[in-house]
């Protein structure tokens, strides 16, 4: 925004700044190869662990690439055309979309960074494994939360109120794994057992397979 308002405001006056040397064409250049092998190996790198802050921090090198570019196409009109009202206009341009690309990249990343998921059919998932351990029923409350490439979930089921603590358990290591072998990259699951057709009145988060339908 800064670099937008600053070019607007040098664009109307006749004060312009000394010519660079040639040396920053080099140098301009040489950066942009630089980002791009960069960028490239962000974008490579984020997709490959399917993280959209990764895929963002080569988003934003390519604004830098922009950037750099920008630069360099002010310093070609003002060496090869004498023209460096120009290289004002350019800056304008790139000001502008520096501040659309951030907000873009804030979009796109904000669901990560608050350990959300955009990939719903993970809960789809969960819900199918419970339906085929016998004995469990009425998942709830379930939340999925990601860290970096890695899932937590956690999860509320029931069982029958006479079922001892070891029959629970078995249900849920059973459970447990069918979900480990559904969805990919979990660190971490907890799951906790209540009676058959309990009813609690603060239960108000997390979902229920009702709310995907």
């Amino acid at each position: 925004g800064q670099l937008a308002l600053s070019s607007i405001g040098r664009l109307f006056s006749h004060d312009y700044n000394q010519v660079p040397g040639i040396l920053s064409v080099y140098v301009t250049v040489m950066s942009i190869i630089g980002k791009l092998i960069l960028s490239w190996s962000q974008f490579s790198l984020g997709k490959k662990a399917q993280s959209s802050m990764i895929i963002a921090n080569g988003r934003n090198m390519v604004n830098d690439i922009i950037t750099s570019s920008g630069v360099l196409a002010g310093l070609g009109c003002i060496y090869f055309f004498n023209m460096p009202v120009i290289d004002r206009v350019l800056a304008i341009l790139i000001g502008f979309w520096i501040m659309y690309s951030a907000v873009r990249i804030f979009m796109s990343t904000i669901t990560e960074m608050m350990e959300g998921v955009t990939d719903m059919s993970i809960y789809d998932r969960i819900f199918e494994e419970v339906r085929q351990v016998e004995g469990l029923s009425n998942p709830h409350r379930v939340r999925v939360r990601k860290l970096g490439i890695y899932y937590i979930i956690e999860m509320d089921v029931e069982v029958a109120g006479n079922a001892t603590i070891k029959s629970a358990h078995d249900k849920v290591y059973v459970l447990e794994n069918r979900i480990r072998s559904s969805v990919p990259n979990i660190y971490d699951i907890v799951i906790h057992i209540e009676p058959l057709g309990n009813y609690e009145r603060h239960e108000c988060w997390g979902l229920k397979e009702k709310d995907l339908a």
